[in-house]
């Protein structure tokens, strides 16, 4: 069906294809069930695994003449974690040769502070990013939801992205457990700092298996 191509961003229709490099996520956030899938996969073969850079670029590049698409989503849990370095380039690299579309993906806020991964993701057309902040209070993202990044992290990787104009989708949550007013408040004061373009809000959502 046509109309599944149809994605709007930014003020606009585009025909859009979803594809993926990576599967599995190293973190273990309790919020998610990453870990759970992660422990279950024990002695089943490498966790983390990634296509080849050549054979997700020919993927990408038949459906893209295939169905005419004008933007590409990379559904990767987290596209740059776990990738090496020179991986990650010869990616980016063919990307921009081969494909020569916008992209979206999603990051950890910790892979987004080296600056010349920022220029290989501005120079292949990456024109948004969804991070996941979660919580502006220290003790929610270290003993809630074990996502203990410091804030410091948060705020170079914003302002790296800004520099060299990526957009970024700030993702939070509100009535995560013990989460009080005070830590709310905290999350919107990290959020004016960060002064993200675009924000996400959704409430806490207790998923069966996760260990929250």
């Amino acid at each position: 069906d046509e109309r599944h191509l149809l994605k709007p961003f930014m003020g606009k229709v585009y025909r859009g294809g979803a594809f993926e490099f990576s599967r599995g996520c190293g973190k273990s956030c309790s919020f998610c069930v990453a870990p759970k899938i992660r422990a279950k996969m024990a002695g089943c073969g490498k966790y983390h695994r990634t296509k080849s850079p050549e054979n997700c670029i020919k993927e990408i590049e038949s459906k893209k003449y295939r169905y005419n698409l004008q933007m590409i989503a990379f559904g990767d849990t987290d596209f740059l974690q776990g990738v090496p370095k020179d991986t990650m380039k010869r990616l980016l690299d063919l990307y921009a040769s081969e494909i020569d579309l916008p992209f979206t993906m999603q990051a950890s806020v910790e892979t987004l502070t080296d600056p010349e991964v920022i220029k290989s993701l501005k120079k292949a057309q990456c024109v948004a990013i969804s991070v996941g902040v979660e919580s502006g209070s220290d003790k929610i993202r270290q003993s809630v939801i074990k996502k203990a990044i410091p804030i410091d992290v948060f705020k170079r990787a914003f302002k790296l992205c800004r520099d060299y104009d990526l957009r970024l989708t700030a993702n939070y949550m509100v009535g995560l457990p013990t989460e009080t007013e005070e830590d709310v408040l905290e999350t919107i004061k990290l959020n004016r700092i960060l002064n993200p373009p675009s924000i996400a809000v959704t409430y806490f959502t207790p998923f069966m298996g996760t260990e929250l």
